[in-house]
């Protein structure tokens, strides 16, 4: 009986480690978070700890040549400079990804330097991480 107390305990002890140090790595980013919506809408300041191999992104959402959605976050290292095809209220818009890789660092103004360059795939060397890949 004491036997099973104490590796349900230590079991806790270790899950809870598992669970706490990942969020307390030096490396880990914070970002700016709002969810995916109309451009012009107002976010509140919502910061969010990104991962391990996550950077902080800045998403625009296009229909044709019109940027019409909006969103901030972390995103996978591989995701960065990319295009997809997304559903938002039924509308499909191409919404690309911008990253960079300094706390808060995502705000509107990553997304509007990037979208002068016209989002062209690994176009993002300016906002290489040290000691992180290229996207």
């Amino acid at each position: 009986m004491g036997s099973q107390r104490e590796n349900r305990l230590l079991t806790s002890i270790l899950l809870a480690t598992a669970l706490v140090l990942p969020a307390l790595s030096l490396d880990s980013l914070l970002c700016l978070y709002c969810p995916l919506q109309h451009k012009g809408k107002s976010c509140p300041e919502i910061t969010s700890q990104c991962l391990p191999g996550q950077r902080c992104s800045s998403s625009g959402g296009h229909y044709g040549s019109l940027r019409i959605l909006s969103a901030q976050g972390c995103l996978d290292t591989k995701l960065c400079g990319s295009h997809e095809i997304t559903s938002y209220r039924g509308v499909k818009y191409n919404v690309s990804h911008a990253c960079c890789c300094k706390d808060k660092c995502n705000g509107r103004f990553l997304l509007k330097v990037v979208s002068a360059i016209s989002f062209c795939l690994y176009c993002l060397e300016c906002f290489e991480c040290p000691n992180q890949g290229n996207p």
